[in-house]
């Protein structure tokens, strides 16, 4: 499917909870955008991390609280209050609008405590990239435009590809070198064959699921 079409059909359903998921750069919070433009209100997970994992539970180093929450790796305490949170939101917010979430939670479990009882009739959109050039482009444009004033967002999976070196050079000179387009590269390619996978997880639990490809 493409994008156009499932905004068409959430324009006219209008489906009470929109969830969008995706691999980073794929596109799914500017879709988030659109869907709000029709009036519904938005979540974010990201926020919902910080304020019910990271910083009650003093979790260190901070980004370790994504994966806890997204990829159901880590205290069973701090994923039930994850859970709590996101369904509270989600109950307050119903009471006046419809609602979308933007997140990239990772694991079926997660999803389906969340979507549970009163929440389980809800619209799952997945982002999949399957055009590496242009998905390549995307993660390396994020890390241009967004390293230099620390909004580029890139998971701590992409960092790991990066030498710092190289990552100094850049900060220097404001220009890709050889290492750093090596580290894009491959991690375009691991993120690609993840999203397959996880694709495929979701499908299996969600079998009315709506892959966006980009």
């Amino acid at each position: 499917m493409n994008k156009e079409v499932v905004l068409e059909e959430i324009k006219n359903k209008k489906p009470r909870i929109v969830y969008i998921s995706g691999k980073t750069c794929t596109g799914k919070t500017t879709f988030a955008n659109d869907v709000l433009a029709q009036g519904y209100g938005g979540i974010e997970l990201d926020k919902i991390v910080t304020s019910a994992v990271i910083e009650p539970f003093n979790v260190q180093p901070p980004n370790e609280g994504y994966v806890v929450a997204y990829r159901d790796i880590g205290p069973s305490e701090q994923i039930a209050a994850f859970i709590s949170a996101v369904r509270k939101e989600i109950k307050e917010k119903l009471v006046a609008t419809p609602v979308v979430i933007d997140g990239a939670i990772a694991r079926a479990r997660i999803l389906k405590e969340i979507f549970s009882d009163e929440f389980t009739d809800f619209y799952f959109v997945y982002f999949h990239p399957v055009h590496f050039d242009l998905y390549k482009e995307r993660i390396r444009n994020r890390f241009i435009t967004g390293v230099p004033d620390n909004s580029a967002g890139l998971p701590k999976d992409f960092w790991a590809l990066v030498n710092k070196k190289d990552f100094d050079e850049f900060m220097q000179k404001h220009t890709l070198n050889e290492g750093l387009e090596k580290a894009i590269d491959e991690f375009t390619h691991k993120s690609m064959e993840e999203s397959k996978h996880r694709r495929d997880h979701f499908k299996e639990s969600f079998p009315g699921l709506h892959v966006v490809e980009v």
